[in-house]
């Protein structure tokens, strides 16, 4: 019998293996959703995520700005960044 419990190991083994992939694919996925593909920073839906979480009254005082672009800033930001 010892024979069928290394023949059927990798049986077991497979489901646990796909659950591992699984994962480290929606964590992959969650940080392609969560941040700009130029640049690396977070996005508009990362940073509106964050604006509606509370604050940590025992870390330190956090602020960001929220830049307001009209359509021609944001016509001459996209030419700048080749995104035409």
């Amino acid at each position: 019998m010892p024979m069928a419990g290394r023949e059927m190991r990798p049986l077991f083994d497979a489901p646990d293996r796909k659950l591992r992939e699984r994962a480290s694919l929606a964590e992959q996925l969650e940080h392609l959703a969560r941040t700009d593909s130029l640049n690396g920073l977070l996005n508009r839906r990362a940073l509106e995520h964050v604006a509606v979480q509370p604050a940590d009254p025992a870390g330190p005082e956090t602020a960001f700005a929220w830049p307001k672009m009209t359509g021609r800033k944001r016509k001459k930001a996209r030419i700048a960044a080749g995104l035409f």
